[in-house]
């Protein structure tokens, strides 16, 4: 009887044991399972505070696509374009990056970063200046606005503001192009100088001298553009032709220009069509050098001040037209 309650009582013994170890057991797994709980939550968290990033690649699901949408939504809005920064024109201009074109300035950087990174704003007397405007322009936003008021001081009888282009390239054969707009308020009452090329002997662009310009004249109550060969020298030439200038419009010159000394050839056309083609005469000076500007130059012009608008302008190693 004795032994019977003893083996009972090991068996309970030992059943209380086990319980014991089983609960043991338990209670450990639970505590792994909340510490692997509260590291998932704690990197959830982390992942949920980290910023969106605007170039995040985009996957095409739908989750992605949604995660995406999130990043629009939380990303700061672009102010609007104010109305009167909307462009008085727009054209299909051919891009920067096409092989033939060297250099370009559409001044939607708003300053005259463009040139001065070749060339840049020069003066002659105390009224030239220039100012970007909008939203006066052939395309985009900005043009340049190139300001005179021959009423002014000047030492040498004339005021200019002239956008040059100096950097030397090494071919010999290149086409230039702007874009102008000149108000029907502009008049002249004596020559007027809206393009040129100069060229020096020595390097010394000081000392340069215009070798073909661009100039404006009137003719019975209308504008036309003028070529001139040498315009500062007894060996000047003025070549004339019949198409008018149209003002209170956006109208484009562009030119082919072979430098030589001694068989140059310059084309000029006006909104596409030609009006100038010259050869046989020298289009550089003995050092090769080629200093082009669109500008503003007179003696005497009217209103005062006179502005005018330069805008899209192109070196290219093929034509640009219109």
């Amino acid at each position: 009887m004795d032994k019977l309650i003893l083996n009972r009582l090991s068996i309970l013994t030992i059943w209380i044991f086990g319980l014991i170890i089983f609960s043991g057991c338990r209670h450990s797994l639970s505590s792994d399972e909340l510490r692997n709980q509260s590291t998932t939550t704690n990197a959830q968290n982390l992942i949920e505070k980290k910023p969106l990033v605007d170039d995040t690649p985009i996957i095409n699901s739908s989750e992605s696509n949604q995660a995406s949408s999130e990043q629009v939504l939380k990303t700061e809005p672009i102010s609007a374009i104010p109305e009167q920064a909307a462009p008085t024109e727009t054209k299909n201009l051919p891009t920067p990056t096409q092989s033939s074109i060297i250099w370009s300035a559409g001044h939607e950087t708003g300053d005259l970063s463009e040139w001065e990174s070749h060339g840049g704003f020069v003066r002659q007397g105390s009224s030239g200046m220039f100012r970007l405007v909008s939203p006066h322009a052939h395309s985009g936003q900005y043009s340049v606005a190139l300001s005179i008021d021959t009423l002014a001081p000047t030492e040498t009888g004339a005021h200019a503001a002239y956008l040059f282009f100096w950097e030397q390239l090494p071919g010999d054969t290149y086409y230039y192009s702007a874009w102008y707009y000149i108000p029907s308020e502009i008049k002249l009452d004596s020559w007027w100088n809206i393009w040129q090329w100069k060229s020096t002997n020595g390097g010394n662009s000081d000392y340069s001298k215009p070798m073909f310009s661009l100039g404006v004249e009137t003719r019975d109550d209308k504008d036309f553009l003028t070529l001139n060969y040498r315009p500062d020298t007894p060996e000047k030439i003025v070549f004339k032709q019949s198409m008018m200038i149209v003002k209170d419009q956006w109208f484009q010159i562009e030119a082919k220009y072979v430098k030589s000394e001694t068989e140059g050839q310059v084309i000029i056309w006006q909104d596409g069509v030609k009006i100038f083609e010259e050869e046989g005469l020298p289009t550089v000076l003995g050092d090769q050098t080629v200093y082009w500007s669109v500008n503003h130059y007179a003696e005497s012009i009217s209103p005062h001040p006179a502005i005018i608008y330069i805008d899209d302008a192109i070196i290219s190693t093929s034509r640009i037209e219109p």
